[in-house]
């Protein structure tokens, strides 16, 4: 099973039985305390953990707004995509030799143009 969907259906248990948020504000807390623990980890080993829990919390988010983290998770890897190929389409030359500057002025038209 992916594995935002596993962290979606136990969020989905938990709340079940009465282990929930009660509003948003509480969960964007709980974002930002695990967001600040993962900047502390120091270890690749505690940097894992750190982001699981940033991740299990996002999906605890969109739970709570019924939103499907699968479906909000590929809507944004689309829009990205969208915006790398009009990037592509207009560039004077290739990537490395485009200055960071210009990459994100292209960047920033894209998105108001995709």
């Amino acid at each position: 099973m992916p594995a935002l969907l596993r962290a979606y259906k136990v969020q989905k248990r938990l709340s079940n039985v009465g282990l929930d948020f009660d509003n948003p504000k509480d969960i964007f807390d709980k974002i930002y305390e695990e967001l600040k623990e993962f900047k502390k980890s120091q270890t690749k080993e505690q940097k894992t953990e750190e982001l699981g829990d940033v991740l299990f919390s996002l999906v605890n988010l969109s739970r709570f707004f019924d939103i499907d983290p699968q479906e909000a998770l590929h809507l944004s890897i689309d829009k990205i995509i969208n915006r790398v190929k009009y990037i592509e389409k207009n560039l004077d030359s290739d990537f490395k030799s485009t200055s960071l500057a210009e990459l994100n002025k292209l960047w920033e038209e894209s998105k108001a143009n995709t």
